[in-house]
Formats: structure tokens, sequence, C-alpha cells
């Protein structure tokens, strides 16, 4: 739960977290075959794991991260690609929020 200010435009406080995290990657690579093929592949993981996903553009992508859901699969799989150099993520709630 949010604090937004008076006209609604800004959130000014997180007065109770949700226990959902976001972890967003970063394809590195440039060869739109291969983006294609692990946007497939995430969406693949994804739809078959019931975890919920949103792309920008064709290189960003949002994964939710919430209590009890299975992420091991595509987190394990977008790991294997940090390693090897074709991602960069991050945590959506990596610092204290402010507004």
């Amino acid at each position: 739960m949010v604090r937004i200010c008076a006209d609604g435009s800004t959130v000014t406080e997180v007065v109770e977290r949700s226990g959902r995290h976001v972890f967003r990657a970063l394809l590195t690579i440039e060869r739109e075959e291969e983006v294609a093929a692990i946007a497939a592949e995430v969406n693949a993981i994804c739809a078959r794991t019931g975890v919920l996903l949103e792309w920008s553009e064709v290189r960003l992508v949002a994964i939710d991260v919430s209590d009890g859901a299975d992420t091991a699969d595509v987190l394990g799989y977008l790991a294997g690609l940090a390693e090897a150099g074709r991602l960069e993520w991050e945590w959506s709630d990596i610092g204290p929020f402010e507004a």
C-alpha cells in the first residue's frame, strides 16, 4: 500500500510492502535473432510456471517475483545469460523508497 499526494499524481510514501519484487533484465546482445530466441524462451518459461512478466522494447524485461511464485526456472535461465555476459540485471527494491 502506498500514500499519494493530494492531486493523486505522485507516490509519497510506502505504507505497507506487498511482498512482491521485480527482477529487471536488459539483454546486451545485438543480434535480433538471438534476442528473439531468448525472449521466446523467457516467455515460454514464464507461461509454463505462471510467472508474470512485461517486456519494454525488445531487450528489457520485468519479471514479477511474488511470495510463493515458481521463479527458479526463469531466474536460473537469466542467471546463466548474465554469467555469459549476455544481459545485465537488477532487483527493483535495492534501496529504500524516496519520494
